[in-house]
């Protein structure tokens, strides 16, 4: 496993190639963030170190919520962005950011509306139960309800919209300048050789530390026997990195057992 380090970049911007937008990780965050990217214009390169663009999103059932849907309408469910935010604090006990569960909730119904009608991501209302935790019937799945299916989708969107996705592409190093400012990263490939990317803003979707011992340990060690259903590559980088250029954390001991 390469330890991820922070470095300050001494080429010019002509040395390397510049994207608009760089993201690592091509799991479900990822790629919902290169189609809003794309969809403001922006030229986007996504970096996956895997295979596939997968992630831990292919590991869940792919289910998105949202609240006050036309469809929950046209089904006589009652539903409301407050409902929602109401059920999310009372699942955490009130440990989230209200000021941001309350911005979830609130585009949750646009978020799937711009996804299915924009993007062709197949999502339609998940009939037969109410997800645990949950008052209403909220859950918008692909047709199989897979997370490996609702990925599938993503990729073909996010190919369709204009973005980049660079697999095999381990990202090591954060590029930055004397002032700490990100300027790119630099990744490995398969059989070892190094290249950089520049870029005018990155953004970390490389999912969390479960798979990372040594971090569940430190910030939740009442997990640190606990088995993880994770993607592999979940070992903290977008931690590492920010702890190294002094980002504030927050929640480091949130989880979903």
């Amino acid at each position: 496993m390469i330890d991820p380090r922070v470095e300050v970049y001494t080429g010019g911007s002509d040395d390397i190639y510049v994207a608009d937008v760089l993201i690592i990780g091509a799991g479900g965050c990822g790629l919902t963030a290169a189609l809003a990217a794309c969809d403001a214009g922006a030229e986007v390169v996504v970096l996956e170190q895997s295979k596939t663009a997968l992630g831990t999103t292919s590991m869940s059932t792919g289910l998105i919520p949202a609240a006050g849907t036309p469809e929950q309408l046209a089904q006589g469910i009652e539903d409301n962005p407050k409902q929602f935010f109401t059920d999310i604090m009372a699942k955490n006990k009130s440990g989230a950011d209200p000021a941001i569960v309350d911005k979830l909730c609130e585009i949750s119904a646009d978020t799937v509306r711009w996804l299915r009608d924009e993007h062709q991501v197949p999502l339609t209302l998940v009939d037969g139960f109410t997800y645990p935790g949950h008052s209403a019937r909220r859950m918008y799945g692909t047709h199989n309800r897979t997370g490996e299916e609702l990925m599938a989708a993503l990729e073909s969107a996010a190919t369709a919209a204009g973005a980049s996705i660079l697999t095999e592409a381990k990202a090591t190093v954060l590029l930055v300048d004397d002032d700490k400012n990100v300027c790119g990263v630099r990744y490995t490939r398969p059989d070892g050789s190094e290249e950089e990317i520049g870029c005018r803003a990155l953004i970390l979707a490389c999912c969390g530390f479960a798979a990372n011992a040594e971090m569940i340990s430190q910030y939740i060690p009442e997990l640190k026997n606990a088995v993880p259903h994770t993607h592999s590559a979940s070992q903290g980088l977008a931690t590492k990195w920010g702890e190294d250029i002094g980002a504030q954390m927050a929640d480091m001991d949130a989880y979903q057992g």
